[in-house]
């Protein structure tokens, strides 16, 4: 993680470590690719968002998920249609053997609070979700695998950043214009439901905790004791890991 004009932010040469099976998963899958003696492009990709919201995962485990994580967490999201369009010109451009991050432009440089309530607004329902729990500046586990990331080289070589956050919430709006009579009077019911479904009510403290919260719940839906559940992950929590050895985008 280096400075970039006084923003901290992920660079494609940071080191990457994997605090989950499905990051995990995804390193080793990548040091196979760069294993190969073929020409090879990595992409790494931010937070895809699209405007069609029958392809975003819109469902309780999500929102369980998402109201779990900090609300000041840092992540930085892309419309899928530029991502679609950086794996399309990465098989022609000049990029063999690089690592790129595939982040939005700065506008999609976002905390999680601001992207739900972005969406839900521009889905004609402002203030439906209920504010969540900050992460705790003093821990540097109890916070989410993203953060905000370098994508100058990316951008100059695939030249793939044509949607802004605020033009996809804009399309977003126009698409479900009619929400916008009934949305105030359904995010009021919305939200009297998500608080009460939220994994921080009438839970003690003032921090997120996402892995505390979000663990053991898979882990009862599965079957599958806490603890086992811990140790299926890729590996233990590390020892002294750094928030900017932890939020590295996969």
């Amino acid at each position: 993680m280096k400075l970039e004009s006084h923003v901290l932010v992920v660079w494609s040469v940071d080191a990457a470590r994997p605090y989950d099976v499905y990051s995990g998963q995804k390193s080793e899958a990548e040091e196979i690719v760069r294993a190969s003696k073929l020409e090879w492009v990595v992409l790494r990709l931010g937070a895809v968002l699209s405007p069609d919201m029958g392809a975003l995962p819109v469902t309780t485990d999500a929102m369980y998920f998402q109201a779990a994580l900090p609300s000041d967490g840092r992540v930085q999201t892309v419309d899928v249609r530029d991502v679609a369009w950086a794996f399309a010109a990465a098989t022609t451009a000049d990029v063999a053997r690089e690592i790129l991050l595939i982040g939005g432009d700065d506008s999609h440089r976002l905390t999680y609070a601001e992207v739900t309530s972005g969406l839900v607004a521009a889905l004609g329902l402002p203030g439906a979700m209920p504010p969540g729990r900050p992460g705790d500046p003093n821990s540097d586990d109890d916070w989410f695998v993203t953060d905000w990331m370098d994508t100058t080289r990316a951008q100059e070589a695939l030249h793939f950043q044509n949607h802004s956050w605020p033009e996809l919430r804009a399309e977003l709006s126009k698409k479900y214009r009619l929400l916008r009579y009934p949305g105030p009077l359904i995010a009021r019911l919305v939200r009297v439901v998500m608080a009460r479904r939220s994994p921080y009510r009438n839970a003690p403290g003032q921090y997120a905790d996402p892995w505390g919260k979000y663990v053991p719940n898979w882990a009862s839906r599965y079957g599958i004791g806490p603890k086992r559940f811990q140790r299926r992950r890729f590996h233990a929590r590390p020892t002294a890991v750094t928030r900017a050895d932890q939020n590295c985008i996969w």
